[in-house]
């Protein structure tokens, strides 16, 4: 083989050998923080949260990092003054996807559930 082929060889090799490492290290830094971060969140969340938490990481991966990076940017501002609860992280979930909090009515003896808005409309045409 001509050693100038050789040589160009050798620098590619070594070239690719430094760019695997790189991102070896970006792969490891990058679990790092992902590591610190759910230590975070296990600390600030009470643990039905967390777990609510995790269940919301699997099923809806956006909105659960966008849960994360608020929870995180307040404890790294020092503005949780109690651990986070299940109702907080429910909030949080409805507030990002743009949900409003809506109110069920189930009247005993029957199984129809309606919205209270539903249920008040249905009342007032009765009454007319």
């Amino acid at each position: 083989m001509d050693p100038e082929l050789q040589k160009i060889m050798r620098k590619k090799m070594l070239e690719l050998m430094k760019k695997m490492e790189e991102e070896k290290k970006k792969e490891e830094q990058r679990k790092k923080v992902e590591q610190q971060k759910m230590a975070i969140m296990q600390a600030v969340l009470m643990p039905d949260a967390y777990k609510y938490f995790l269940e919301l990481k699997n099923s809806k991966p956006t909105v659960a990092r966008k849960i994360e990076d608020v929870i995180i940017y307040l404890f790294i501002n020092r503005k949780l003054m109690t651990k986070v609860d299940l109702i907080d992280i429910k909030r949080l979930e409805r507030r990002i996807e743009g949900r409003e909090p809506v109110i069920m009515i189930k009247r005993r003896g029957k199984d129809e559930v309606k919205t209270l808005g539903e249920a008040l409309r249905s009342r007032e045409d009765k009454s007319e």
